[in-house]
């Protein structure tokens, strides 16, 4: 039998101050079936960011009261640090590799190129959306080497090497959190266990990692505390820590 493609529903802060973008992004996104959240600024985002839970955001970067970039680095300081982990994707036209590395080392994890398209928006949210139905466990690639590539192109290696580390620390306590959870039997905090991980996970490329993840969060909305997915996590966080660089060190492929 074929694996199901289909992905799991996004509940997404669009940030777009341009009228028409954002009609035409929500309409994609709500048509993909996508819950969505709109605001037309920069601190209005980063008010809803810190007051609600979002899977991702999506983030222009030319707003005249706050830019995206500086929205960014208000979201990734916020004192929760769950909130503050949400992925997330600038909205642009200015897509060089330079003006990319720029969104990164504000804290962004890629970017969407204007004129938006529907293929080109459902291909960004896929690394962050889960699969409805569970597929083989490790289908999905460990890590995002690309990613890895572009964060080691916009941030010195000595600060870098510190960011996976912590990275390191971070799943590792997710991870465990999570465990602490299921003992527990408490399938709401195992589903903000996951959401938190998934939000790590991604922001350093860990796209097996966050999709496992994102299925258990996804479980436990809908009533179960998603640990029949346990050997499979198990076997991503091993896999996942394995491949993890450290100090500024990219994968081998």
């Amino acid at each position: 039998m074929t694996p199901s493609k289909a992905r799991s529903a996004l509940s997404i802060l669009l940030v777009e101050d341009n009228e028409i973008n954002h009609k035409v992004a929500e309409a994609f996104l709500t048509r993909a079936g996508h819950h969505v959240t709109s605001c037309f600024n920069g601190t209005t985002a980063v008010h809803a960011a810190a007051n609600q839970d979002f899977d991702i955001v999506l983030m222009d970067i030319q707003m005249p009261d706050m830019d995206g970039l500086e929205a960014t680095r208000c979201i990734r300081a916020l004192a929760d640090h769950r909130k503050a982990a949400v992925p997330i994707l600038a909205l642009t036209a200015n897509c060089s590799r330079e003006e990319v590395r720029g969104y990164l080392a504000a804290g962004m994890n890629g970017a969407i190129e204007k004129p938006l398209r529907k293929n080109t928006i459902d291909s960004a949210l896929a690394p962050f959306s889960a699969p409805t139905r569970t597929e083989e466990p490790l289908a999905t690639p460990i890590i995002d080497e690309q990613h890895l590539r572009l964060l080691a192109e916009a941030i010195e290696p000595q600060r870098l090497g510190e960011l996976y580390e912590l990275a390191r620390r971070s799943i590792l306590e997710a991870a465990d959190l999570l465990r602490f959870r299921w003992r527990e039997e408490n399938g709401d905090g195992a589903g903000k266990s996951a959401h938190r991980l998934a939000g790590v996970a991604s922001n350093f490329g860990c796209v097996a990692l966050a999709s496992v993840a994102r299925e258990i969060e996804c479980r436990c909305r809908n009533g179960a505390d998603g640990r029949d997915m346990a050997p499979e996590f198990e076997e991503v966080l091993a896999a996942t820590l394995a491949r993890l660089p450290s100090g500024g060190r990219t994968p081998e492929t």
